[in-house]
């Protein structure tokens, strides 16, 4: 148990130095950093991948916090909220591990959540291990020519923990960072870039950066986006066909998205996503820009239903529910 590798979440510097000195001195946790902001926090865990969490309860009170809690629930991570007292009224918190913290700074009750109580052999106690996240469609979106304004209105109609959503609009690669942030300030849950692997878990939402790459599904111990450079595909990179047929071949439930756009990028990628056991949607002509992709894609039968963007965030979410999906093993690329 000793020397497990902490991140504590904390957002006044004074009061974290001080937890940081007492867990030091008391020798079962080592602090590998202490994020001052949620957002910190969220970056450091994929990052560094730390043994265990602290999230102090003005942090946990905060906003986003759900989203943070489903992606270290995701990672199989334990983690723990102190604080005074965990309140009563919030429901975003049900069922997360408390450990009381007092003016004294007592931390032996955060210690024993973060390391457990241990065996005779130095084991860690699995029981206060979260729970894996329930498990999730993926949703996968494509979009060229009018395809910003498109997607932000999908995007908006999201909850914060919508189902783990992958993004591919064919732009300029310096754009890609501001479009990203312009769909964060349209969308409850969070968007950002997708970095080679992040993590996919209920509610993030990642839009494929750059022109280098072509951004793909991969992993055996949960699906993480994967930044691959190669040529061109379907005279994209990156290919909306290359992150839908890697969906296609995914262990989880996939909904596919094609919007508007020239050209048929996407079209036999959606397709393979349908004969996978799918759910396959497609912005309808009269809401496109450019009625080329889509077209394409209803033509060659990938097509299963034909909606305006201010209707596909319902579609979504409806067929997320559905229990009849597919779910293949997992993908072993």
């Amino acid at each position: 148990m000793t020397g497990r590798r902490v991140l504590l979440a904390e957002g006044r510097p004074i009061r974290g130095r001080r937890l940081a000195q007492a867990m030091a001195e008391r020798g079962a946790v080592e602090i590998e950093t202490i994020a001052h902001t949620l957002m910190e926090a969220y970056d450091r865990t994929e990052t560094l991948a730390p043994d265990a969490v602290a999230i102090s309860i003005d942090m946990a009170r905060r906003p986003e916090f759900p989203m943070y809690r489903a992606l270290l629930e995701a990672m199989r991570m334990r983690y723990c909220i102190y604080g005074a007292a965990m309140p009563d009224d919030m429901a975003k918190l049900r069922g997360a591990p408390f450990a009381p913290l007092g003016d004294d700074m007592d931390i032996a009750a955060i210690v024993a959540r973060l390391g457990g109580k241990g065996t005779a052999d130095g084991a860690v106690d699995v029981a206060q291990r979260p729970a894996p996240a329930p498990v999730m469609p993926l949703v996968v979106i494509g979009a060229s020519t009018g395809g910003i304004e498109a997607i932000e209105t999908v995007l908006a109609g999201f909850p914060a923990e919508c189902p783990p959503t992958l993004i591919v609009q064919h732009i300029r690669g310096e754009f890609s960072g501001s479009v990203a942030a312009r769909f964060n300030r349209a969308c409850p849950a969070m968007v950002r870039e997708a970095r080679d692997g992040a993590l996919l878990h209920p509610g993030s939402v990642q839009l494929a950066p750059g022109n280098d790459h072509h951004l793909e599904i991969s992993g055996r111990q949960g699906l993480r986006c994967r930044l691959r450079p190669a040529p061109p595909v379907s005279g994209h990179r990156p290919s909306i066909d290359v992150l839908f047929r890697s969906a296609a071949a995914c262990a989880l439930p996939v909904i596919g998205v094609l919007l508007t756009g020239m050209g048929r990028d996407g079209a036999e990628g959606l397709l393979a996503i349908r004969r996978a056991g799918g759910t396959t949607l497609a912005q309808d002509r009269d809401s496109c820009v450019v009625f080329g992709m889509p077209r394409v894609a209803s033509e060659i039968g990938a097509v299963e239903r034909a909606l305006p963007p201010r209707q596909m965030a319902a579609a979504i979410l409806a067929a997320a529910a559905e229990p009849r999906r597919k779910r293949c093993e997992e993908e072993t690329r």
